[in-house]
């Protein structure tokens, strides 16, 4: 379809680095197709918990991801 663009996702992430699943909301997207595989990839990805005085805390991100053709 010769589409690209960025989706911007925010979610939180919890004590063990894993998106929330009830927290994800696709708040920019240039197409709606890209809104499904976007929340399918964070919802695989592990991330790195974030830390206040050593303790690993919930927090609230906002990731883009970018659509780009190969040309």
């Amino acid at each position: 379809a010769n589409i690209e663009g960025q989706v911007i996702v925010q979610f939180v992430i919890d004590t063990m680095g894993r998106a929330e699943p009830n927290s994800l909301k696709i708040i920019r997207s240039p197409n709606p197709g890209f809104d499904q595989p976007v929340k399918s990839a964070v919802q695989r990805a592990l991330f790195r918990p974030a830390r206040v005085h050593g303790r690993a805390v919930r927090v609230l991100v906002q990731l883009p991801y970018n659509f780009r053709l190969n040309k």
